[in-house]
């Protein structure tokens, strides 16, 4: 099982510095910090949840912040760019 989370952690890690890469090249070198704020909360909400299972302190601090980072991810959502496609409507 800490097998698993592990990959997914890497896997997620791996996405995010894909994520950060596609920003920089698609503004000109400048990375936006409110666009990627939604993607740097739910990565350590990830982590933290990896390390809590790992280490075993699952407790009140462990949920406390785990709800605080996903409210902020929530929270910048907002300055997430639109995306380019358009839905025909029939």
């Amino acid at each position: 099982m800490n097998v698993l989370l592990f990959i997914l952690i890497v896997a997620s890690i791996a996405l995010f510095f894909r994520k950060l890469v596609i920003e920089r090249k698609r503004n000109n070198g400048v990375i936006p910090v409110k666009t990627i704020l939604t993607s740097t909360c739910m990565l350590l909400f990830s982590i933290n949840c990896f390390l809590s299972i790992v280490l075993q302190y699952i407790g009140v601090m462990s949920w406390a912040i785990n709800l605080v980072l996903l409210l902020l991810a929530a929270y910048f959502t907002k300055y997430l760019p639109e995306s380019k496609k358009k839905e025909k409507n029939i």
